[in-house]
This record gives structure tokens, C-alpha cells and sequence, in this order.
């Protein structure tokens, strides 16, 4: 039950604090589209700096421009990739990651082979989040693995879950939100399955609800497109009740 303390701009879920300096710094805020231009992540960068946001996603081609414009403001940028499907090789992969941590970027988000899940090859999953995770660490850059809840079923969730959670990775993260949405359902299945990493929620996230039902559950970041909108959709709620 959402719950607003009187006098605040603060709700407590749960007994959790949320406010929005909390979604400020646990949103990582997008912008992925494939149209995407670069006055499109100039206007993003601004959006961004106005907020004092913590992270922000864009694609690997636009890192360093990125980079360069909020860095200094102490905002961190991600990218991905093997996004957003995940069924190339554990080669393109790994170069995808060191591009990114040469050019800057503090996070990485990965698709795991789907493909490989689909196909019961545990094996083959698992020696490439190994060789994923060597390489993100050798190159000092944060690992979010990308799992594509939506298009698992309880038993391959489980299994894909237990074997990200067994290599500590920093964190798993249910969907692209390509073509797919993550439901309360997947993130249960997957909370009750980590010990050791933590998770990050994304696809089709878009509203205030969905982001606090969410950190409710126990999510640990929330990815959305949508960030930005999510955080007035906040402050009118906190209006609303005042």
C-alpha cells in the first residue's frame, strides 16, 4: 500500500522510503530508440542534467558525446550490448563491451543468447556469462545481463536465474521491451532465485505504478524509456495528495 507522509514530498511502499531523489538515482534513464538522432540525445543530456539524474542509456555510437556533456555533472552512462536480441556471438559480444568501457560508459547491459536457453544448452549459456563477466571485469565496467523474461517459461527462468545469480554478476535484468513486457509474475519467479545479484526491471515500464509496484517486489533499478515522464508523473501524484 502506497502511503504519503504527511509534510513530505517522500510515499512509503512497504516501509521502503521513496522519493524522488530515490528515483533519481535508481531509474536508469534510456534512450535506445533505433531512430534515434543526435539532437535527440543533446535534448536527452539536458533532460538529464536538469533532474541530476544518476544513469542514462544511450546507443554505443554516442557514448563519448555523451560522456563528455554529463560526466563532469556525475552522471553515469551505460549502453548495451548483443541488444536487443542476443543470438550473436559471444565474440561481438565481448568487443561490444570493450568499446564501451573504452569509450566510458560505467554499465553495460547484455543480452544473453536466447537462443541458447530456448535450445535447453545450459552449458553453452553459462560459459558465455562467464566469458562475459571475465571481460567486464577485466575492463572495469559494470555487467547487467539481459535475460528476456517475457519469452521464458518458469523453468527456464529459474534455470537462467540460477546461473547468473551462481557467477555474481552485478546484475540480471528481466527484457529489452523489444517487441516484449516484463510482468510481476517473471519478477517474482526471479527475485525468489538471488542471493548474490541484484536485480534490474525494464520492459514496458511507462507509469509511476508500475516503477513503485516494482521496487515493492524488490527490484533494485527500474530501466524505462519512459524515466522522465515517470518522474513528473511522481511529483503530480505527491500534489495530488499533499
Amino acid at each position: 500500500m502506497l502511503k504519503n507522509v504527511q509534510g513530505e514530498d517522500k510515499f512509503h511502499e512497504n516501509n521502503n522510503l521513496i522519493d524522488i531523489n530515490f528515483l533519481k538515482s535508481n531509474i536508469d534513464f534510456s534512450c535506445l530508440k533505433p531512430d534515434v538522432s543526435q539532437d535527440n540525445i543533446s535534448a536527452f543530456c539536458e533532460t538529464a542534467l536538469s533532474n541530476s539524474v544518476k544513469t542514462i542509456y544511450v546507443p554505443p555510437c554516442f557514448i563519448q558525446f555523451v560522456n563528455s556533456r554529463v560526466s563532469s555533472q556525475g552522471i553515469d552512462v551505460g549502453t548495451t550490448a548483443g541488444f536487443p536480441y542476443g543470438n550473436n556471438s559471444v565474440d561481438v559480444k565481448k568487443a561490444g563491451i570493450l568499446y564501451a568501457a573504452e569509450k566510458g560508459a560505467k554499465w553495460v547491459d547484455v543480452c544473453i543468447n536466447l537462443s541458447f536457453v530456448k535450445s535447453g544448452r545450459y552449458f553453452d549459456v553459462e560459459r558465455e556469462i562467464e566469458n562475459l563477466l571475465e571481460i567486464s571485469q577485466s575492463a572495469g565496467i559494470g555487467l547487467k545481463l539481459i535475460v528476456e523474461s517475457p519469452y521464458l517459461d518458469e523453468d527456464e527462468l529459474i534455470r537462467t536465474t540460477k546461473i547468473v545469480n551462481k557467477h555474481k554478476v552485478d546484475y540480471i535484468k528481466t527484457a529489452t521491451g523489444v517487441g516484449n513486457a516484463v510482468s510481476e509474475r517473471e519478477v517474482r519467479i526471479i527475485k525468489s532465485n538471488l542471493t548474490d545479484t541484484k536485480l534490474k526491471v525494464s520492459g514496458g515500464i511507462f507509469m509511476v505504478d508500475q516503477v513503485l509496484a516494482y521496487f515493492d517486489l524488490g527490484a533494485d533499478k527500474i530501466g524505462s524509456s519512459h524515466g522522465f515522464h515517470i518522474l513528473e508523473s511522481f511529483k503530480q501524484t505527491l500534489t495530488q495528495t499533499s
